[in-house]
């Protein structure tokens, strides 16, 4: 029976050499990997001995997948893969055969799209999450000691994967934005500090925001802007960088 497993990519050969695909698209889809947390397609692989394999179809993924380990090991050890028994391995090439026959262009790699193939992944890891507790609540009645402890440890880094693909499901929100009109001099040195404004530049930024917070001046995005260009509201040093960077960590709210 076929089953749908994460494996170790570092266990997986293919007969196709490498050689056969263009680096840049392997670059790319590495970085998508990376980037998404694994391949939407998973590989399809015929056992070859405890934990290796060798892939049927899907060569170039699985090269693509062995670039995203060589770029990151930490993230990119495992993939998803569809195990298929021996006896079923030209049954499935078949299968193959017809399905890139009939494929159109339309239908070959993209970028994935991370709104519309999110459900996708968190859906496949969910069948593998209640695949794992299914081994574990009932193992093998001959399963041996040793099998046994590859076997979980196994588990554990698959358990490892999920955990990494769901914390990018949900990833953290940004952090809120100072409001000028009310912080202080320490909260804007502190906020520009962090996105590598340098003294100079910090100096010049509060100078310019004490410089439209006086009497008969008004504190705005277009104001500021103003001192970072030669005229009477210049600020000196305070130029088009740092105005950028205080964007980035600032807001001035509007009524």
């Amino acid at each position: 029976m076929t089953k749908f497993l994460i494996v170790e990519i570092e266990g997986v050969t293919s007969s196709v050499p490498r050689s056969n695909f263009e680096e840049a698209d392997l670059d790319i889809l590495a970085d998508s990997i990376l980037e998404s947390g694994g391949i939407l397609k998973p590989l399809v692989l015929k056992k070859i001995g405890f934990e290796k394999y060798e892939v049927i179809d899907g060569h170039f993924e699985y090269y693509a997948a062995v670039r995203a380990r060589e770029k990151n090991p930490n993230r990119g050890e495992i993939v998803n893969a569809f195990i298929i028994p021996a006896e079923k391995e030209d049954a499935v090439l078949n299968q193959v055969a017809f399905i890139q026959k009939v494929d159109t262009p339309d239908n070959q790699f993209k970028p994935p799209n991370r709104e519309t193939e999110i459900g996708k992944l968190l859906d496949q890891n969910k069948q593998i999450y209640a695949k794992i507790n299914q081994i574990i609540a009932n193992p093998p009645a001959n399963t041996e000691t040793v099998d046994s402890e590859q076997r979980f440890k196994s588990i554990e880094n698959k358990l490892e994967h999920i955990l990494s693909v769901l914390e990018k499901l949900i990833p953290p929100p940004p952090p809120s934005k100072l409001n000028l009109l009310t912080a202080t001099d320490e909260q804007v040195m502190n906020a520009l500090s962090k996105v590598g404004a340098n003294t100079n530049q910090i100096k010049a930024a509060l100078k310019a925001i004490e410089y439209w917070q006086n009497s008969g001046k008004i504190l705005t995005w277009e104001n500021l802007h103003k001192s970072t260009k030669s005229g009477e509201n210049k600020i000196t040093n305070f130029a088009n960088a740092t105005y950028q960077k205080l964007k980035n960590v600032a807001e001035i709210p509007t009524e």
